[in-house]
């Protein structure tokens, strides 16, 4: 395929002639979508891929990390560079839609794009893309929340927004999955329209959805994912109808939150969560001397350190939450129980100056923060799915047995 688009000279050029190359670490280049021929050829391509496989979805990698500035000014058009790229994205997706139309497969066909513009991007669900697997704000856990809640708020319109479950980018001796992680980030993924997991870069040294400490862990936030429905489906009509984020952050609602409230969020207008992610029960890890990169810590900048033991594993552990404040004709009860939050919880702070209340929360695994508006419309249903699945899993005696291995 690249030779006969290189014959073709369907390929993105640099100045010197030659094939533009990719900045990622594999041999790479890029069809110029710009050419209508080129962009012809590789819907056509595309299209016939998808009929001779049978694929029934595809994961659209890549097409938004790369500066194409320098080399496509005035290539085609009198858009500057920037406009140029971003132009590129679109064309991108067109060509994937289009071939996904020829192959006849419009209405039963599930791909997912990493790459978008505001003119692209509810065509398609999203993806964040490579997050690293560490727990921290800059392309870790956290940042997942960050890039879910900036996403959705600026295209609210979408409420198709993935990630990786467990992260991505992972290196033998230097950033590994470890099991909590992994249930950590599975715990979130059950709050989002989609649950999707993945081995990773480096799957032989990654907590993997079908280990023995793993799997049995995975079908409880299965089970979460199934019993949330109900909001689910009232949150993405929300979103699609009324603009309304499918992922609401809290502090976009409630005024004068504290900053230990950041990663509180809604979905849809009647259940909050606040998810645990940072390591609690965790391992010590040893590591060598940092390498270094113009004189900065390579462990530093993948937000990489050593882990301080919390607490020996299925020890109970808490975290605390901001608890917004609702009027006096409603509370918050907790998904897991069913119990008003204010009757099964130590208050930390409940001044009655600010409209929220400081409360210290279970955080143990298995049972992520979230609490469901009392009276709301789907609070016993939410709440009975949950329990009518933790039943269901205790009563199964090989949980694993339905996992398919493939």
């Amino acid at each position: 395929m690249y030779w006969e688009a290189y014959h073709k000279r369907y390929l993105i050029l640099d100045k010197s002639g030659t094939p533009k190359e990719s900045a990622f670490p594999f041999d790479s280049t890029f069809i110029d979508l710009y050419n209508p021929d080129a962009w012809e050829w590789y819907v056509r391509k595309i299209a016939a891929l998808i009929k001779e496989s049978g694929a029934e979805g595809a994961m659209v990698d890549l097409g938004e990390g790369e500066s194409l500035v320098d080399v496509l000014i005035g290539k085609h058009n009198d858009l500057d560079g920037f406009q140029q790229h971003n132009g590129y994205v679109r064309l991108y997706q067109d060509a994937v839609e289009e071939a996904i139309r020829r192959a006849g497969k419009t209405d039963n066909f599930f791909a997912f794009m990493r790459t978008g513009t505001i003119e692209t991007v509810n065509k398609f669900p999203l993806w964040l893309g490579d997050q690293n697997v560490t727990y921290d704000e800059h392309d870790g856990l956290k940042s997942v929340v960050n890039g879910t809640l900036n996403l959705m708020a600026s295209n609210p319109r979408n409420p198709h927004v993935g990630c990786d479950t467990g992260g991505w980018t992972s290196y033998p001796f230097f950033l590994e999955r470890t099991p909590e992680l992994f249930k950590r980030w599975a715990d979130l993924s059950a709050f989002l329209t989609t649950m999707r997991t993945h081995p990773g870069l480096s799957p032989q040294v990654n907590a993997q959805v079908w280990h023995d400490d793993v799997s049995d862990y995975f079908l409880h936030c299965v089970g979460l994912f199934e019993a949330l429905k109900p909001i689910r489906d009232e949150a993405i009509a929300l979103a699609q109808t009324e603009s309304r984020p499918y992922w609401l952050a809290a502090d976009l609602v409630h005024q004068n939150l504290p900053e230990s409230a950041t990663y509180h969020f809604y979905v849809g207008e009647d259940l909050y969560v606040a998810p645990v992610l940072d390591e609690l029960y965790g391992r010590r890890q040893r590591v060598g001397r940092a390498l270094k990169i113009q004189g900065k810590s390579i462990l530093r900048f993948f937000g990489f350190g050593s882990h301080v033991v919390k607490a020996p594993d299925g020890q109970r552990v808490t975290t605390q939450v901001v608890l917004p404040k609702l009027g006096e004709d409603s509370a918050w009860v907790d998904i897991w129980t069913g119990l008003v939050a204010r009757d099964i919880r130590t208050h930390v702070e409940a001044d009655t100056t600010v409209d929220h209340a400081l409360i210290e929360v279970d955080a143990s695994l298995g049972r992520p923060p979230a609490f469901i508006r009392q009276g709301s419309k789907h609070e016993r249903a939410v709440i009975d799915r949950i329990s009518r699945n933790q039943r269901l899993l205790q009563e199964v005696e090989n949980p694993k047995r339905h996992i398919v291995h493939k």
